[in-house]
């Protein structure tokens, strides 16, 4: 990476890298409601969110924030715009939610085979993006999708989304962009946007020499090729990558990325079962009934599985406001209010 101005390189949310040179901070951060939330914004040790439990249950589903930068007149066609958020309780309990209803200390290990094996499970998958935070461009006439922080940050994570400043018109001296979550779902720490163009990068996939699991335990066989092979870690347990560094040219600096695959189980506890590695390549009725032969208490959850084939069949493809109102505040918060919230009273 060349360039005397440049102060890091970033990975967006896509996974392509941008040079930095300013974090330029909006003007104006306005929620729904309108009201500025901008000196919250730009004081440490202040955040912004919305009381999302009230506005739920009064029907506001959905809360947004706008915020307005100055536009430079040397900005180049891309902003890159960087925030730095936390999700909140509404959104883990969401998660503690749906574990409870399929068991999944006893089921998650049948379960994410047999979720591979339909294609009923995008139903799922679209639900949960009701978790999300959808980041829109205005360009004059309408708001404009730009991307999608994904949920899954139990602690404040900054993102940066690529911003395409070519939709905006002539003459335009400002850039709006709005925040879109569910009522209370997200909090704000930090929100900047850089409009320099990109510098020269040179990127060198580097070659993965080792891997080890907790300092001695040789892994680097399973986790160097995209397949079904995975390495498990559990609370405390840590891995080491090592690789071969290239010699860095005069004048440059050096940035580095990781770049990996994965998911990971909610709950500790998480059981397995010994057949779990002949469930591979099967269909979603052959898995369940050797799920059943072995776990007939299974079918319970089976039965839930199936009811939120239904449900998630019904939001596929509709908006965060109609998925909230169908599946968080009509199954999941009624649940929540029940067997979390009155525990903390």
């Amino acid at each position: 990476m060349a360039g005397d101005d440049i102060k890091e390189v970033f990975v967006d949310i896509n996974g392509e890298p941008h040079t930095i040179r300013d974090r330029i901070a909006p003007k104006s951060f306005i929620d729904s409601g309108g009201k500025d939330w901008i000196e919250e914004l730009t004081t440490d040790g202040k955040l912004v969110s919305a009381p999302g439990l009230s506005m739920l249950e009064q029907g506001q589903y959905v809360e947004t924030y706008i915020a307005t930068f100055d536009l430079p007149e040397d900005a180049s066609d891309m902003g890159k715009l960087m925030i730095r958020t936390q999700e909140t309780n509404m959104t883990v309990n969401f998660v503690e939610w749906y574990h409870a209803l399929i068991d999944g200390c006893n089921n998650v290990w049948w379960l994410e085979r047999a979720l591979q094996a339909t294609d009923r499970t995008w139903g799922i998958i679209d639900a949960i993006g009701l978790l999300g935070l959808d980041v829109e461009l205005w360009n004059g006439t309408e708001w404009v999708y730009q991307g999608t922080v994904a949920s899954g940050s139990h602690f404040f994570e900054e993102f940066l989304i690529p911003i395409n400043l070519s939709l905006l018109g002539d003459g335009v001296d400002e850039v709006k962009v709005r925040f879109k979550s569910g009522s209370g779902f997200v909090m704000f720490d930090q929100v900047s946007m850089d409009f320099s163009p990109d510098q020269p990068m040179t990127v060198y996939p580097l070659d993965l020499q080792q891997v080890l699991r907790n300092g001695n335990d040789d892994v680097t066989s399973v986790v160097s090729n995209i397949d079904d092979q995975r390495v498990k870690l559990q609370k405390g347990d840590y891995l080491d990558l090592f690789f071969l560094a290239p010699d860095l040219a005069d004048g440059y600096e050096r940035g580095l990325f990781v770049d990996f695959t994965g998911y990971y189980h909610w709950g500790l506890e998480s059981k397995t079962h010994p057949i779990v590695n002949t469930l591979d390549g099967l269909t979603y009725e052959e898995i369940i009934t050797s799920v059943l032969s072995v776990q007939p208490e299974a079918a319970e959850t089976v039965e839930v599985l199936e009811w939120l084939f239904d449900l998630t069949k019904s939001t596929l493809g509709k908006s965060m406001e109609y998925k909230i109102e169908n599946i968080y505040v009509g199954h999941a918060l009624p649940w929540m209010k029940e067997n979390l919230w009155q525990q903390n009273d």
